[in-house]
């Protein structure tokens, strides 16, 4: 999250100094720090909520991720009309930073680190987990009946089809809108 947020607070200097080339090679840097964000999510989750308690937790967490993309665009477009367009890298920068701040400070990789939890709780999160078993207990992972899985193949081109049209929205639908609308402005983009 860190990588990302000093991404994005480099972005108007890049873009300007170091133009197109510049810009892609940040945009790949970016990319790199947020790879192993939803995998990092987890194994968090994991570590943290019991399997009863798994869907709800991690259909909370990912679909944050996609209000927060509805939430910034409509944002997004506010910024711009009012403060240019480097005004977004610099709210979202900050805002990022606020972010890992908070983060840092409150969230643990493992429950028995966290500062905050009570005796109780991490004794019902490691009995619930199963994290009292030892690792010897746990059988090898099956990597060829996984990589050889259908379904999980249908999924992985599931997710890039998915990926390749939200992506595509998000990133040609407003130039879209303003070639179609000659008055694009702030009304506009709050539909």
């Amino acid at each position: 999250m860190l990588t990302s947020t000093l991404c994005t607070l480099a972005t108007p200097v890049i873009a300007r100094a170091g133009g197109a080339i510049g810009l892609t090679i940040l945009r790949f840097i970016l990319g790199l720090g947020q790879g192993s964000l939803y995998p990092s999510l987890n194994v968090l989750m994991a570590h943290w909520a019991p399997p009863a308690e798994r869907g709800r937790m991690g259909a909370l967490v990912f679909a944050g991720a996609m209000i927060g993309n509805v939430i910034s665009m409509a944002l997004s477009g506010y910024l711009i009309y009012h403060g240019g367009w480097t005004t977004v890298f610099y709210v979202f920068g900050i805002l990022g930073l606020c972010w890992v701040a908070m983060w840092h400070f409150l969230i643990s990789s493992d429950p028995s680190q966290h500062p905050f939890i009570s005796k109780k709780e991490l004794q019902y999160i490691k009995e619930a987990t199963g994290a009292t078993k030892s690792k010897d207990e746990l059988p090898p992972t099956p990597w060829r009946d996984i990589l050889t899985s259908v379904p999980l193949w249908g999924l992985i081109i599931a997710q890039i089809g998915h990926d390749w049209g939200l992506f595509t929205i998000i990133t040609d639908l407003p130039k879209y809108m303003k070639n179609v609308k000659t008055k694009f402005n702030e009304e506009a983009q709050k539909l």
